[in-house]
């Protein structure tokens, strides 16, 4: 899982607590995922869709490339 790939399931359509509950009972233990993977999934979600406006000639700045496209 990286947030590449976090972002295309957010891009699909899919929410957070989705991701993390489908995760979570396709996990072996079927309880908690582990800290850093739930970590990344809420990180990615937080800044998906956000775009940044910045001073200059002309300039779109965002890290998903989906969402300028």
């Amino acid at each position: 899982m990286t947030a590449t790939s976090i972002r295309r399931a957010l891009d699909a359509g899919w929410s957070v607590d989705e991701l993390l509950d489908r995760l979570t009972a396709a996990s072996e233990q079927g309880t908690r995922l582990p800290q850093p993977l739930a970590y990344t999934i809420k990180d990615t979600a937080r800044t998906h869709g956000q775009l940044k406006v910045v001073r200059s000639a002309c300039c779109i700045r965002s890290d998903d490339t989906s969402l300028i496209a």
